[in-house]
């Protein structure tokens, strides 16, 4: 099961995401919408303002990682991406 939280990019139409398994977005696949990269099947959907709820389900793990995505203040999804990249 993966809760996805997702945080809109001020000047894009685009979404950052964060599942609370593995840290990764969603993808669709023939059977339904899965985390990208354990395949857990994403039950929800959550903005900012249910923070508490997703915090329940996210993997202690990952709560380093959580705080990086939370503190980016990225404009657009090119500036994200590149972002992205760079911490790979």
């Amino acid at each position: 099961m993966a809760i996805i939280l997702e945080r809109p990019l001020p000047k894009s139409d685009y979404r950052r995401q964060f599942s609370s398994c593995c840290g990764a977005s969603d993808k669709g696949v023939e059977s339904g919408v899965v985390c990208r990269k354990c395949w857990n099947p994403v039950v929800d959907y959550v903005e900012e303002d249910n923070l508490d709820y997703f915090l329940q389900y996210l993997n202690p793990e990952l709560k380093d990682r959580f705080d990086k995505f939370m503190a980016d203040d990225s404009q657009d999804f090119l500036e994200y991406h590149e972002k992205m990249i760079k911490r790979r």
